[in-house]
């Protein structure tokens, strides 16, 4: 304004069949899935037979199960909402939510994050706040897929699995590594917005894990609170290492 910098610009990708292909790569088509099933590309033939199969089938049975993960691609819904419960994402589940898949055979939906900036303490949204008594307690279709999927022991055996993948040895969601990121962004930012507040670094990142594990395991996702160690946790090691695990 009159020749001085006001402001910045958060420039986001549209998740839509344009983003899809770029970065998955190929030229075929994609079904593009938003808030209340509506296609923003393709069509939602593929994404009701799946959520008809979730609904309808015992998901206990390992062939049913087995049959869903070749149509929904289970580990990045797990890691999808991991991230979100973490950051006490609101204004999503019955909102603010993207899920595509290939037209092709074989291809998976995935969910996409999308429009999160209520997170992380944002709106008044307390440190305590607990996202599966909230967000996916409802019947919004992100909600309803958890809610099915988790009768399955598979399904929250893989859920413990990937809380134990970025919850400790040094994963995503490791408080060091949330601050690094803090950092980096408020470091960046700094030009722009010198007095960043820092309540994400005092409260949030410092309390979260406590109440996350405990909402965890009251959704029955924790499978043990002390899964093995090996030495090393992961990485290269030289041929012949005595490699242990210590549970």
């Amino acid at each position: 304004i009159n020749g001085q910098y006001k402001g910045y610009y958060n420039p986001a990708e549209h998740i839509e069949e344009p983003f899809c292909q770029a970065w998955h790569g190929g030229e075929l088509d994609w079904d593009v899935l938003t808030v209340g099933s509506q296609p923003l590309d393709g069509d939602t033939v593929e994404w009701s037979r799946l959520r008809n199969y979730v609904a309808s089938q015992d998901v206990t049975q390992p062939e049913v199960y087995l049959d869903i993960e070749r149509r929904f691609d289970l580990v990045n819904f797990v890691d999808y909402l991991l991230v979100n419960v973490y950051a006490g994402t609101g204004d999503w589940g019955g909102n603010n939510w993207r899920c595509a898949r290939e037209r092709a055979p074989g291809a998976r939906f995935r969910y996409y994050v999308w429009d999160a900036e209520w997170a992380w303490g944002y709106a008044s949204r307390p440190v305590s706040i607990n996202s599966f008594e909230n967000e996916l307690a409802g019947n919004n279709e992100m909600a309803l897929l958890y809610k099915r999927l988790r009768l399955s022991p598979e399904f929250r055996l893989l859920f413990a699995d990937r809380i134990n993948r970025h919850l400790f040895n040094g994963g995503a969601l490791m408080e060091t590594n949330v601050m690094a990121r803090f950092e980096n962004l408020r470091t960046l930012m700094a030009g722009v917005l010198p007095d960043m507040q820092r309540d994400i670094a005092t409260s949030w990142i410092p309390n979260r894990r406590g109440y996350l594990m405990s909402h965890l395991a009251g959704q029955g996702l924790l499978a043990s609170n002390a899964a093995p160690v090996f030495s090393p946790h992961g990485g290269r090691v030289a041929p012949g290492f005595p490699l242990t695990m210590t549970v």
